[in-house]
């Protein structure tokens, strides 16, 4: 909100207390309201010399054009998925299979979009509801993203739900299910 961004903007005059430089790490900026981003525009234009920004993004359109030219832009590459369910069911040991599994489905290979959503029961039903929709035939589509399309309480979800969508129906392509997939694709038609 533009109140955390002023409460941030409160400290960047004053020197760190240790160190030389202070690293300021905005996660999810993507989220930021356009309000928000233009209160922190001034900073990113002229931050005092011993302040720098990170701004973590899933999607940098979500960004505006303005906040976008002060940066540069290091992207990343999503883990490779044996790499990422190897480090999930290291640091998530306790998180039932299927929340492991929706949470491998709903991440786009982000190691920590991974370990939040593995301790979120709601993505396993996601993907649970998902799978189901994808063999239920049309209605079952359209309930399926009826009722994720409205979740308020989960960020990202129509975006997220796609995502496994798309990710599903490749899975299924490559394993020779083409003619499933095409089925499936009339029935949502």
């Amino acid at each position: 909100t533009i109140d955390q961004v002023r409460e941030v903007q409160s400290v960047l005059p004053y020197p760190p207390l240790e160190g030389r430089q202070r690293a300021l790490v905005v996660e999810d900026a993507h989220l930021l309201t356009i309000e928000a981003q233009n209160a922190l525009l001034k900073s990113l234009e002229e931050p005092p010399s011993f302040n720098f920004f990170l701004l973590l993004v899933a999607n940098r359109t979500r960004l505006l054009d303005t906040v976008l030219s002060r940066c540069q832009i290091v992207s990343m590459r999503p883990l490779a998925p044996d790499t990422l369910k190897a480090e999930v069911e290291r640091r998530v040991p306790d998180a039932e299979a299927d929340a492991r599994e929706a949470a491998l489905a709903a991440c786009g290979g982000w190691l920590g979009e991974a370990l939040r959503l593995a301790g979120d029961s709601r993505w396993a039903e996601m993907h649970h509801d998902l799978i189901a929709a994808l063999g239920g035939g049309p209605l079952a589509a359209l309930g399926f993203a009826r009722v994720w399309s409205s979740q308020k309480d989960l960020p990202d979800a129509p975006e997220r739900a796609l995502r496994v969508l798309r990710d599903e129906v490749r899975a299924r392509l490559r394993a020779g299910g083409g003619d499933e997939v095409f089925a499936l694709w009339d029935r949502l038609g």
